[in-house]
């Protein structure tokens, strides 16, 4: 059976080729009566006639490939879980694909070294644009720039006036810390792993804010570096923060998981034994353990945002999108319930 192509649309329709091409690529402007009947029977008649585009033929037609690369710098304790990362890249790819696009993640190894020829991405200039996720070394932003040639950087270390997008990690550190001292903590303990190589900005931000909101209050600040990894034993747990006038504060969700499920084992609770509060969230926090005491943020919306900014670099006549610096909420749960409520 031969592939439908455009010019048997055209002909089922009694409409130009050209019309044809337009609508199936998104490009009609169906605002009148006429025009949204005419755009709906072409579709119609496309869907019956069971058409599939040709991908190839249509990047050579338009040079363009449709096709976005996402790049992703795994978790180093995991290299194949990321969940915030996952969550991010789904608000990316819906927001892509409903513009017609493609999404592929590519290897942060393709990119770093000096022989990125060897990916076909970028041996066949495969991509139209690049979303880059992580915490990015300068060279490597540097060298993805020299391969794709328009580039939106959500949630890495790159921030400059257009094409990037930031959570504010300062704000983030400073509602944690704040809301604790809200219910009577004065002892503070920021628990993390060790920076790596090449943090993320969020953390020495966390930090930055965390730590001022404690001096605002007057309190005392223990910032607790642990080893990535550092198994669920009294060994690794600093033991003399384990007070319930001490509000732990986690800098991510592993951290959170981390803190409760090493008290745990020493037969310490969360809001009874110490107060607990998370720098972030995830899907699965929200299911499982909904009572977490947490800042709220939406790393999908921040995905389908960043795919709304690529689309803009890659409009006909693209004006340059400007920066963006997100918020977050605040959930109060109840792992947390002040120095004086933990002892009654």
């Amino acid at each position: 059976m031969e592939a439908v192509t455009l010019r048997d649309i055209a002909a089922a329709a009694g409409v130009s080729v050209d019309t044809v091409s337009r609508v199936l690529n998104g490009k009609a402007k169906a605002t009148w009566p006429s025009a949204k009947r005419r755009f709906d029977a072409i579709q119609q008649i496309a869907d019956s006639m069971n058409y599939r585009p040709n991908a190839a033929a249509r990047a050579i037609r338009n040079s363009k490939t449709r096709v976005i690369g996402a790049l992703v710098r795994n978790n180093p304790r995991n290299r194949f879980v990321h969940p915030l990362a996952f969550e991010t890249l789904l608000g990316i790819n819906d927001g892509l694909e409903a513009a017609g696009y493609v999404l592929s993640i590519i290897r942060y190894d393709d990119v770093e070294f000096d022989t990125p020829t060897g990916s076909r991405v970028f041996r066949e200039r495969m991509l139209d644009g690049m979303i880059a996720l992580e915490s990015i070394p300068q060279h490597v932003v540097q060298r993805l720039e020299e391969l794709v040639p328009i580039c939106v950087w959500a949630n890495t270390n790159v921030w400059r006036k257009h094409s990037c997008i930031h959570r504010d990690e300062v704000a983030v550190g400073r509602l944690a810390a704040s809301r604790l001292a809200a219910l009577g903590y004065r002892q503070f303990a920021l628990v993390g792993g060790k920076a790596a190589s090449v943090p993320h900005y969020s953390h020495s931000d966390r930090l930055w804010g965390v730590r001022e909101a404690v001096e605002e209050v007057g309190g005392v600040l223990h910032h607790v570096e642990l080893p990535w990894d550092p198994g669920f034993s009294a060994n690794n747990f600093p033991l003399e923060l384990l007070r319930p006038e001490v509000a732990f504060i986690a800098e991510g969700t592993y951290w959170a998981t981390w803190l409760a499920t090493a008290a745990a084992g020493l037969g310490k609770t969360a809001a009874y034994d110490f107060g607990l509060a998370c720098c972030d969230e995830s899907s699965e926090i929200r299911r499982y353990w909904p009572g977490l005491s947490r800042v709220t943020f939406d790393h999908y919306g921040m995905g389908q945002q960043a795919a709304a900014m690529m689309l803009q670099r890659l409009d006909e006549k693209p004006v340059l999108p400007d920066s963006i610096l997100l918020e977050s909420g605040w959930r109060a749960g109840n792992t947390a319930w002040g120095p004086d409520a933990a002892r009654l």
